[in-house]
């Protein structure tokens, strides 16, 4: 199954209300990074545990480790939790470039380091959010 199967199938699996706020977030991102290579991560380690929830990547990264090594994986992520959506950013060099360049712009959302929380889209604001995916996707950040 490709990358675009798994997605899709993985979209289908979710509750209507989970799917619908995830595919309209999906569309936004996928729309605003339409050359983008995709990715998903069934959130599970090497051995079959489960570590993180599934994963919609968009784009490429490569992460490097204090030890030398390094993992290639997806520059920006999202997924449906309990509470509402999450976004991921991997691979920033300044874990307080999301909340300097989003400051309150973006609406009701939780931001870390690295990452932005928020229950549902109408709870953000969805230009600010094309703003930062566009600016996320530059490198050196």
């Amino acid at each position: 199954m490709t990358d675009d199967q798994t997605i899709q199938s993985y979209l289908l699996s979710l509750s209507s209300n989970k799917s619908r706020e995830i595919v309209q977030l999906f569309k936004l991102i996928k729309d605003t990074l339409s050359e983008s290579e995709l990715h998903f991560f069934d959130g599970k380690n090497a051995e079959g545990k489960v570590v993180a929830n599934p994963t919609i990547g968009f784009g490429n990264c490569r992460l490097h480790y204090a030890d030398g090594r390094h993992q290639d994986t997806f520059r920006l992520g999202i997924s449906a939790n309990s509470t509402g959506l999450s976004i991921h950013i991997l691979g920033l060099k300044d874990k307080n470039f999301l909340t300097e360049f989003l400051g309150t712009r973006l609406g009701k959302a939780k931001i870390t380091g690295y990452a932005i929380r928020f229950g549902k889209m109408s709870d953000i604001d969805e230009g600010v959010l094309r703003e930062l995916v566009r600016e996320v996707v530059k490198e050196n950040i």
